[in-house]
C-alpha cells in the first residue's frame, strides 16, 4: 500500500488555542529566517502542520508562495518523519531567492538537527 501524498484539513493547524498551546509547550530551534516548534504527538494518526510567515517579509504574493512552497515540503516529506509530531513553521526573514530546494535544504537541516527526519541528505553537509 503506497502513502497518501495529500494534505488534508485534518494535516492543518488552524485555531489560534492550538498554536498557542504549540509555542508554550512545544521546543523551539531556529536556522537562517526558519524557526520551527515542534510538539510530540505519539498518539495521533498524522503529522499537523501550520504555517506563518512574517510581515518582515514585504509583499502578500511573496509570503504565500513561502507558505505554498513549505506546505508542498510537508506534502511530500511528512512520510519521512520517524515521530508523530505537530509542528509550526515560521519564516522570519526573506530567503532569497524564493526557491523550492533553499527551503527545503534549511528545513532538513532543522529536523536532521532534532533528530526527526529519517533521510540525511549528503549535500546539505
Amino acid at each position: 500500500m503506497t502513502k497518501r501524498l495529500g494534505f488534508i484539513k485534518a494535516d492543518k493547524i488552524r485555531k489560534t488555542k492550538e498554536y498557542l498551546k504549540l509555542f508554550k509547550e512545544g521546543q523551539q530551534y531556529y536556522y537562517r529566517a526558519i524557526k520551527i516548534y515542534i510538539l510530540p504527538r505519539p498518539n495521533c494518526q498524522n503529522n499537523r502542520l501550520g504555517v506563518i510567515v512574517s510581515r518582515k517579509v514585504k509583499g502578500a504574493v511573496i509570503r504565500n508562495r513561502y507558505k505554498r512552497l513549505v506546505r508542498e515540503f510537508f506534502r511530500l516529506n511528512q512520510a519521512k518523519f520517524k515521530n508523530k509530531v505537530e509542528l509550526v513553521i515560521i519564516i522570519t526573514g526573506k530567503i532569497e531567492p524564493v526557491d523550492y530546494d533553499i527551503i527545503k535544504k534549511r528545513i532538513i537541516i532543522l529536523l536532521n538537527k532534532i533528530n526527526l527526519y529519517s533521510k540525511e541528505e549528503k549535500e546539505l553537509k
